[in-house]
């Protein structure tokens, strides 16, 4: 996915049940494009203490259903990691703005619903 559709897709989560597709988007850049299952699982359980369910089915339905749809991540089923689509392409700048754009919507949506 290129960086400017990504960025756009990010802008767009605006409800608290598209929280868990930013925290994986975040996660995954944060790890150089890559994040296996299981610490997107635990990155998710640090992002919402309220959340104690079992964050690996999150994952596989966020990922499977939402981001895969979207055409923004990938999944190596032999090393069971998820993959930003053309991570390669993006610098380190574009990564870390990302990041920040998913910290900030993350933060507005939390605190939307937190003052409703």
């Amino acid at each position: 996915m290129r960086y400017q559709k990504l960025k756009e897709y990010i802008n767009k989560r605006k409800r608290i049940n598209q929280i868990h597709q930013l925290v994986i988007i975040k996660s995954i850049l944060n790890n150089s494009g890559l994040a296996s299952e299981q610490d997107l699982a635990k990155e998710l359980l640090f992002s919402n203490e309220s959340l104690v369910n079992d964050y690996s089915k999150i994952v596989r339905s966020t990922t499977n259903k939402i981001l895969k749809k979207h055409d923004i991540v990938t999944y190596n089923k032999k090393t069971q990691e998820y993959r930003i689509k053309s991570i390669e392409f993006y610098s380190n700048k574009q990564i870390q703005n990302l990041i920040e754009i998913c910290d900030t919507k993350i933060h507005s949506i939390k605190n939307s619903y937190l003052s409703a």
